[in-house]
């Protein structure tokens, strides 16, 4: 699962309960999803700060305040970044077979494919760490990034890119990796992206371009990666300094 570990306060909760069940604006202006992006932030800050009580209370307290089965899914949903950080794989597979199941019974509009993609993201993610299947990983990496394609921020795509590169790498190919990972590099620079969502995608590049033995290529992408090591965070530079 991709995430951005940007610091913030402990204990800060965003008011971000979904209101309804709908892709427009919200009475504090702004749309579900957005909504939602920021609760996910939120969560993620927690959990990247080891604050791992302070991320269930804020999925717990969104559950509670949830309008209708929607925004209940919706929380379940942010839940499960919960149990990948905690590496509780069996809850996170029932929580994923429930909202999948739920939201076969929705019409397929922003806030629904929002949540989907959010799953087989998650999906991607587990078969990544958990299963270590690299078959099924790339199949939900590429149903979140068609997904991702319709109602996703440039952001999103990035991460999306970042993840199809990486498990392709992994799965030995590497032309198809350089791909996703030039993919998303023209994502990241056409929507003006700041540089810590190039950090993954540079390095990715350089090592797909290690593993060819196409050493020009790898020194060039490995000097471009050594440029952005002001915007690296400490699991970017530990993985930098050790390939």
């Amino acid at each position: 699962m991709t995430t951005s570990l940007r610091h913030i306060v402990y204990g800060i909760f965003f008011p971000l309960a979904l209101a309804i069940h709908c892709g427009c604006s919200s009475g504090g202006g702004e749309s579900v999803v957005e909504q939602n992006r920021k609760f996910h932030k939120a969560l993620i800050d927690s959990l990247s700060t080891s604050h791992l009580k302070g991320a269930s209370l804020l999925v717990e307290k969104q559950k509670q305040e949830a309008r209708d089965s929607f925004d209940y899914y919706m929380a379940m949903g942010n839940g499960l970044v919960v149990d990948y950080y905690l590496g509780n794989g069996r809850h996170l597979r029932e929580a994923t077979d429930s909202i999948l199941r739920f939201l076969s019974r929705e019409k397929a509009d922003l806030p629904a494919t929002y949540l989907r993609a959010r799953v087989y993201n998650t999906l991607g993610a587990y078969y990544t760490r958990m299963e270590f299947n690299p078959d099924s990983n790339i199949h939900y990496y590429t149903k979140a990034l068609e997904m991702y394609k319709s109602v996703g921020t440039p952001a999103d795509l990035v991460d999306a890119y970042i993840n199809l590169g990486s498990a392709t790498r992994d799965n030995g190919d590497y032309p198809r990796s350089a791909d996703y990972y030039g993919r998303g590099l023209m994502v990241a620079d056409s929507a003006g992206l700041d540089n810590n969502h190039r950090v993954a995608l540079t390095s990715g590049l350089a090592t797909v371009y290690t593993a060819l033995r196409d050493f020009d290529q790898s020194a060039e992408w490995w000097d471009r990666a050594a440029r952005l090591q002001p915007a690296m965070s400490s699991s970017d530079l530990f993985f930098y300094l050790n390939n």
